[in-house]
């Protein structure tokens, strides 16, 4: 499946997969539900376009690429995918990763968004808390209780329940009202465009900035691990163009199911260690599960780096061409300061997901009966 938006979408997945999401528990598998239908119990839905209307008793699972949702929900609703948006009536909390995401929607519980651009519409009201994660944010319904935002830059109007906390770059307070206290952290003042009202008081904080220690970094980067990671992952793309294509197509095909394969070993491993050593017998097993973790760690780079070279480049078939493109933009992911370390952990549950699940599909039971 081709994504427009495959670097941010990568980026912003990391939220989405900590948010625990409990498949296990969905009762209808299904791309669409139409506005008369009613489902008694929580519904699961992967696709490219997405549509769910009607009533749905109990929780919305969806991740693709296009995802309408306009349904009466009692429960939540969690979602991945590319262009998102949310209306209706949800009596639970709302999830959210992706590239656009859009809310027109009552909701009782709270909502938390990781987006490159987000948008909560005017006539949007949250019972609860709002918290958003991204690029751009437009905030313009009534919250109930406190929000928080790490966004780029942010607008926020209508009305606030409790407590604002911002942080950001550019933070604008238009014509809102917010009935306690307002926390901001920016290296410029927050700009006030109309009637503001704060009933608490307001507190700036200034960001602490270490720009020597970042170019330093930045520059020790450049000239050492850059270079060493790009020819690592031209080297397995010269060495295993075909098994590395395969790979990829496991995330291309089912990336909801990788993240949360790399997720699951991503949480099992620490504790699966701690048992072995703990048991002292099994010391060398444990060695042996570090091995294989640190292989997996090395390996999940260039795996999410061809990724988004096929994606990026989809008409291509030079498996060396996709995974420089890919390599680069990786890596300049990597240094990003606000960035870096959600992207890397992203990168490893996806590239982990991707192998651990490959590798489940072609394994053969060994025969245990020597000639």
């Amino acid at each position: 499946m081709k994504r427009k938006f495959a670097l941010v979408g990568i980026l912003s997945g990391i939220l989405f997969a900590l948010m625990g999401v409990g498949i296990a528990h969905a009762q209808t598998f299904t791309m669409n539900v139409p506005k008369d239908k009613t489902i008694d119990g929580s519904v699961y839905s992967v696709g490219r376009e997405v549509s769910i209307e009607g009533t749905i008793n109990g929780d919305v699972y969806c991740s693709g690429q296009n995802m309408f949702i306009n349904a009466t929900v009692h429960g939540d609703v969690l979602c991945l995918g590319q262009n998102v948006a949310i209306n209706g009536h949800i009596d639970g909390n709302v999830r959210v990763v992706g590239g656009s995401v859009d809310v027109k929607a009552n909701i009782g519980g709270s909502v938390s968004i990781g987006a490159i651009g987000t948008k909560i519409e005017r006539e949007t009201k949250i019972g609860r808390d709002l918290s958003l994660f991204g690029t751009t944010a437009d905030v313009l319904g009534t919250v109930g209780r406190d929000v928080s935002t790490a966004v780029k830059t942010t607008q926020l109007q209508g009305t606030v329940g409790r407590d604002v906390v911002m942080n950001g770059t550019t933070l604008t307070l238009r014509g809102v009202h917010i009935q306690n206290n307002l926390r901001y952290t920016s290296v410029d003042s927050i700009k006030k465009v109309g009637n503001v009202k704060v009933d608490g008081e307001t507190k700036h904080l200034t960001p602490p900035v270490n720009k020597k220690g970042h170019i330093a970094f930045l520059g020790t980067f450049s000239i050492l691990i850059f270079p060493m990671l790009l020819v690592f992952a031209m080297i397995i793309a010269l060495l295993f163009p075909q098994t590395v294509n395969n790979i990829v197509k496991i995330p291309s095909k089912k990336l909801f199911r990788t993240i949360l394969a790399g997720l699951a070993w991503m949480v099992a491993m620490p504790i699966v260690l701690f048992l072995l050593i703990a048991s002292v017998v099994g010391v060398g097993v444990a060695i042996f599960v570090i091995v294989i973790w640190l292989l997996l760690a090395m390996l999940s780079g260039p795996v999410v780096a061809y990724y988004l070279g096929n994606m990026i480049l989809s008409k291509s078939r030079n498996p060396l061409l996709m995974m420089l493109v890919g390599t680069i933009i990786l890596l300049i992911l990597y240094v990003l300061p606000q960035v870096g370390i959600m992207a890397a952990l992203l990168v490893y549950m996806i590239g982990s997901g991707s192998i651990l699940i490959y590798a489940k599909q072609n394994f053969k039971k060994p025969k245990y009966q020597v000639s």
